[in-house]
């Protein structure tokens, strides 16, 4: 089971998923990598939430890490990923929720 990634209201309710089953997403994230100032956070057990606030570094911090990924399943999974940020970003109290195995 891999890491999951969802849009959330301040009380729990889902607004937006991306899951996914083989594991690529975290293979991919940057975790404890200094270069990440956000994702390097992420923790691939357990839960790790982001609000709007954070949503401008993490933005970027997505950028990054597509820049670097030539396989065409993992951009289209970040793209998924920057799709649910940029909700969280402009609406309020809504989070970014990592979700580990």
């Amino acid at each position: 089971m891999g890491i999951k990634v969802a849009l959330q209201t301040l009380h729990g309710r889902e607004l937006g998923l991306v899951g996914e089953t083989t594991g690529l997403l975290g293979r991919m994230l940057p975790i404890g990598d200094h270069r990440f100032p956000m994702l390097r956070y992420i923790d691939p057990n357990g839960n790790t939430i982001f609000n709007g606030e954070q949503m401008y570094p993490v933005l970027e911090d997505l950028d990054r890490l597509a820049e670097g990924i030539s396989c065409e399943e993992g951009k289209s999974l970040l793209a998924q990923i920057r799709e649910l940020a940029i909700h969280c970003r402009d609406h309020p109290h809504e989070f970014l929720r990592f979700i580990g195995d």
